[in-house]
């Protein structure tokens, strides 16, 4: 679709944030005025003669769409929350664009909201929380913006054929065995995920466990194949044979096993060749090792939240299905009471030596129960007990001189070798950790979120490891009030009870959950890890460039990719043993 003939008059309302920040919107009108778009900002004004109320009217109603660049201080100023007598212009702004919506009985299709950064997804104005942003600092993103501005879709409307496709009748077939009528199953309906469970029991040490199989149906396919996740830290994966009811003559079974815990299993089978559907037929049996004594936790065949659950992987027979048969798991060898040793825990404070003269200071963590959350925001809520075993965390956010002794670059914007590392997204947080457990012998992670926020807290009940007294933030945080719009070395600003420095401000911090705003509701209490998937991740602690974002229970948000010049991030490990 070619563009409209007549472009667009748009104008961009924004916040004087910094000097930084109106050269980002400059460049923002300078790209949109290349791209064929007419954009006014207040760029090239001194001062409008009819005055700047009656400018900023004027140029809102004359523009087909207004920009609104969502920031921090931009909200607060619209949401008449800023000091007297700062920020008028955004307020008149904001007025004016809520009295159109308003007068339009709340439909909006001309005021657009447009980020520069993730973070600034929850800074926008209450009136725009509900239509799509843009995050023009993408190229994809700004794309995305100048396709709307000029009415041309990603994609082409498909025409209608003339006439509607005919589709013949379904009969569902059944198929029934001598003992039970057992209805085919839909392929489609074995899809989802199934936990497999067993009877509580205490299982031994190096006991086995089996897993058998059902093919509850018939075909004239020639291939099926599945897949079983599990917990590589607790079973090991031995073999997958052939079950007692197979043919051995007719199906072929193969596997293949991955580091991160997944086995494919592949059956093949002749064309023209069927299985006649039966109860209880067991055409294959996985085996695994059990790696260490532990309690079945509520009738799960899993160790804490990580069950073995069967998925489909994929495929081409049009009736066949796998399900899990009812007590079709079961312990190779008797069921035995097994008190496993009990482990001493190493856990003090420790220096790590990365060479060249470069440390890394840990500081031991106790295990404990804490109360995480809060009732101010939504995701935040509700309040919820949790409890962690003992970890150790870094003292100080990652330097950028420890990042270039394990990484050998430095992709930060401000450098300083004391300064933290930034400009790291939580793809690079995570190859870090790799590299440093390599080095060191010892395995390092990103914090969880729960992790994180115990450790900022080191037992206070406030809104902030000080407690509840908000004009002490500036002793304990660089903030926009007072970073110089920068960074600063760790470590300058007081520490929490647990010796922890920068655990508010600085640079924001990745953790190693997904994000998920519903995650508090059905969080296990014990060492919660965050959702199994998603598509954004954690962050925490609020940075140099933000006030209302360092209480230890804020929760935040960006994609694993983004790499911010506010981020950046600290190191955890699990307490040693002897």
């Amino acid at each position: 679709m070619t563009p409209e003939p007549n472009p667009p008059k748009v104008f961009i309302s924004y916040s004087h944030d910094s000097q930084e920040h109106r050269l980002r919107v400059y460049e923002l009108l300078r790209k949109l005025r290349a791209d064929g778009i007419h954009c006014v900002t207040d760029h090239t004004l001194m001062s409008p003669p009819e005055g700047w109320q009656a400018w900023m009217e004027d140029r809102i109603k004359e523009a087909d769409f207004t920009l609104v660049v969502c920031t921090e201080t931009y909200r607060r100023r619209a949401e008449r929350k800023e000091q007297p007598g700062v920020g008028l212009g955004v307020t008149w702004e904001a007025t004016l664009i809520t009295n159109e919506i308003y007068q339009n009985a709340s439909r909006n299709t001309k005021f657009i909201p447009v980020l520069f950064s993730q973070e600034d997804v929850t800074h926008r104005p209450v009136w725009l929380e509900q239509v799509s942003y843009y995050r023009v600092d993408l190229e994809d993103g700004y794309e995305l913006l100048l396709r709307h501005l000029t009415n041309q879709p990603l994609f082409e409307e498909p025409p209608v054929a003339a006439k509607v496709r005919e589709l013949p009748p379904i009969t569902r077939q059944k198929d029934f065995d001598e003992a039970g009528k057992v209805e085919v199953n839909d392929p489609l309906s074995s899809r989802l995920p199934s936990v497999v469970r067993i009877s509580d029991a205490l299982v031994a040490a190096d006991e086995h466990i089996s897993v058998s199989v059902d093919l509850d149906a018939q075909g004239d396919e020639n291939a099926f194949a599945f897949s079983l996740i599990f917990d590589t830290a607790h079973l090991k994966f031995i073999e997958a044979v052939l079950g007692k009811d197979a043919n051995s003559a007719t199906l072929n079974v193969n596997t293949a096993l991955s580091t991160a815990g997944q086995i494919g299993l592949a059956m093949a089978l002749p064309t023209g060749q069927c299985i006649t559907a039966g109860k209880n037929k067991k055409l294959i049996t996985v085996n695994f090792h059990i790696q260490t004594g532990k309690t079945w936790n509520e009738s799960k065949l899993q160790f804490g939240d990580k069950p073995i659950v069967r998925q489909i992987a994929s495929s081409q027979a049009n009736k066949l299905s796998a399900s899990w048969l009812s007590g079709s798991i079961r312990i190779l060898s008797q069921p035995k009471i097994i008190t496993p040793p009990t482990l001493q825990l190493r856990h003090e404070n420790f220096v790590e030596d990365l060479g060249n003269g470069v440390k890394l200071e840990m500081i031991a963590i106790p295990g404990g129960s804490f109360l995480m959350g809060s009732n101010l925001r939504f995701e935040e809520k509700p309040i919820h007990q949790i409890t962690l075993s003992p970890f150790h965390i870094g003292k100080f956010q990652i330097t950028q001189r420890q990042w270039k002794e394990v990484m050998r670059n430095n992709p930060s914007h401000f450098r300083d070798d004391n300064l933290p590392v930034e400009k790291v997204s939580w793809k690079m947080a995570v190859e870090f950790c790799e590299r440093l457990s390599k080095k060191t012998d010892r395995s390092y992670r990103l914090p969880t979120e729960a992790e994180w926020e115990y450790a900022c807290k080191a037992g206070s009940t406030g809104q902030y490891c000080f407690g509840d007294n908000l004009v002490l933030l500036k002793k304990y945080a660089w903030n926009i009030n007072n970073s110089g719009q920068k960074t600063h070395p760790v470590g300058e600003k007081l520490p929490n009870k647990w010796g922890l420095y920068d655990m508010h401000g600085n640079v924001f911090e990745w953790c190693h959950d997904w994000y998920d705003a519903n995650y508090y509701e059905q969080s296990p209490e014990k060492n919660p890890t965050g959702p199994l998937s998603g598509n954004i991740r954690v962050v925490r602690g609020g940075s140099w460039d933000g006030f209302d974002v360092h209480r230890s229970a804020y929760r935040t948000h960006m994609l694993p990719d983004l790499a911010s010049r506010n981020i950046g991030f600290r190191v955890c490990c699990v307490a040693r043993t002897l």
